[in-house]
């Protein structure tokens, strides 16, 4: 069949104006990333949003520290004194300067570790909790396994190139995220500088954190980098704004520091944190049927919170459900429903109502007085 022109006319109208309309659309929008391998993580709910080869096994340079300053903070005394050994002293790459037989607590040498990258407070450190560098690191690929870290394995603490000694974006994600949970740990990587005890000189080591992102990045609180010819350029950082906070891993990049700005920019412009109910926060009470207590208090077994396109931000809604005719006995921790973050019909994240209260079944002579009196 053929088209007269008005026909043809219109149908060359209409394609034109789709063209418009979908070249006119903005693309969804994706930061621009240069890396071997990144991640973009939700430090609250763990949600990924974004990675590219996020479970590529690469060497991690000095993010390794995350973990070993994590181990050190679990299991060590802030204010024990830490005796420099000769080994340490003399570790090689980047340094705090410490001399065989000098002291300094454990919470000198964190910062050492954290801020300067220093090498020789790694095995400082390592050795002061576990008497020798490779009992250490025995305990920092467990705690690694604990947490969920399954393709890391660490040969040393301080990250200098080995064989065999790696991780991924993911897993660095993975344990940052629960290091920022440390209160000690979140202060010192949001520190910019740092003066600590020189023994010997008559002035404090100043140390200033190889982190950059801190004064380049608005919200920024960490973490660490990490640099060698094998593993490149390298970087955990993390940023918070308002009630999120996100955390960005970056390895084997060509500029760090413009592809954490460019995922952390990405993700607060695009994602936001609902919720706010944390595990153990009190609900509310309800009455309870044939008990020796009028009502019950219930509590959220966990925190609801879920991480959702900003769009979606109003459309998310909290409900609580709770069992209908709750009788005794109950006991304390039992679930009697649930608490829901919801957008329609779908429920994106959820959380159980449990008694905070144990309650056993009224007295039978309460019963019969309450009945017959």
């Amino acid at each position: 069949m053929r088209l007269s022109n008005k026909d043809r006319s219109a149908v060359l109208v209409t394609i034109f104006v789709l063209v418009i309309v979908l070249t006119s659309r903005p693309a969804a929008a994706t930061p621009s990333v240069h890396a071997r391998a990144a991640i973009l993580m939700d430090a609250k709910t763990g949600m990924i949003l974004y990675q590219e080869n996020a479970y590529a096994r690469l060497p991690p340079a000095s993010t390794t520290k995350i973990m070993t300053a994590l181990i050190a903070l679990e299991t060590g005394d802030l204010n024990a004194t830490v005796t420099v050994s000769r080994r340490a002293a003399t570790t090689e790459g980047s340094s705090i300067w410490l001399r065989e037989g000098e002291k300094l607590t454990l919470a000198e040498m964190l910062y050492g570790v954290l801020l300067k990258s220093g090498n020789d407070a790694s095995v400082a450190v390592a050795e002061h909790i576990a008497g020798q560098e490779s009992d250490f690191v025995r305990r920092m690929n467990r705690r690694a396994r604990e947490m969920g870290a399954f393709n890391t394995n660490f040969v040393n603490c301080s990250g200098l190139p080995a064989p065999n000694h790696y991780s991924t974006a993911y897993d660095l994600a993975v344990i940052t995220r629960y290091a920022l949970r440390d209160s000690n740990f979140a202060a010192i990587v949001r520190t910019k500088e740092a003066r600590i005890s020189w023994s010997g000189q008559t002035w404090d080591r100043t140390l200033r954190t190889t982190n950059k992102l801190l004064t380049l990045f608005s919200g920024a609180d960490g973490v660490k980098t990490g640099t060698t010819s094998e593993a490149g350029q390298c970087l955990v950082a993390s940023a918070t704004r308002g009630n999120q906070q996100l955390i960005a891993v970056l390895l084997h990049s060509s500029n760090r520091w413009r592809d954490a700005v460019s995922l952390l920019e990405y993700g607060f412009t695009h994602y936001c944190l609902v919720g706010g109910d944390e595990k153990g926060d009190l609900i509310g009470r309800v009455p309870v049927e044939g008990g020796n207590l009028p009502e019950i208090r219930l509590f959220a077994a966990g925190s609801l919170h879920a991480v959702v396109p900003l769009e979606d931000k109003d459309k998310i809604r909290r409900v609580a459900e709770i069992e209908s005719d709750i009788k005794a006995p109950i006991r304390a921790g039992q679930p009697l429903g649930s608490l829901k973050l919801v957008k329609g019909e779908e429920i994106v994240a959820e959380t159980k109502l449990v008694a905070g209260d144990a309650v056993g079944k009224k007295p039978l002579f309460r019963w019969f007085i309450e009945t017959f009196f």
